[in-house]
């Protein structure tokens, strides 16, 4: 009689085990995908917030660059401008709190510069603050803060002379 040999191959066992290995690590890897996505997603989000908030300032100091200073000795109205900025005879910016949108209007044409706009304040200077002297092109500070759906908040400042310039 012939003995027999070993048989080759793999048991059920073997195979079960295996799957049940192979499943853990593809379950890890799909947890780490999933992840990898949601994270992505929320890059992108705060991106674009940053990117509006960048649009707008450069809009609005653009805008403020372009002004006709008031002629020498003329007074100002306000200090501060919150919601709206009236301060600049060419162009008109306009913050909705109830939309939270920004807004410029320039002649009859307005567009929205940004969304997600939670916060924005210009203050006028016609003197500087720690000496008192007489600016020639009056200054605005600009602060512009846009929240994006997930919370991630962007805030940009800005000081710029009114009419471009030097003092």
């Amino acid at each position: 009689m012939r003995s027999r040999g070993r048989q080759r191959g793999t048991t059920l066992v073997e195979l079960a085990l295996t799957g049940a290995i192979a499943f853990v690590i593809l379950a890890g890897v799909a947890d780490a995908v999933t992840d990898a996505l949601q994270i992505r997603t929320q890059a992108l989000t705060q991106n674009d917030v940053a990117q509006q908030a960048a649009f707008a300032m450069g809009r609005m100091v653009a805008g403020v660059r372009a002004a006709t200073p008031p002629a020498a000795g003329t007074a100002l109205a306000a200090a501060t401008v919150n919601s709206t900025g009236t301060w600049l005879p060419q162009v008109t910016y306009t913050y909705d709190p109830a939309t939270g949108k920004l807004s410029e209007t320039a002649g009859a044409a307005t567009s929205v510069l940004a969304d997600h706009v939670t916060a924005f304040a210009a203050t006028l200077h016609t003197t500087a603050p720690a000496s008192g002297v007489v600016y020639i092109h009056p200054v605005i500070d600009l602060a512009l803060t846009l929240t994006n759906d997930s919370g991630g908040t962007v805030s940009v400042v800005s000081t710029t002379r009114m009419g471009g310039g030097t003092q």
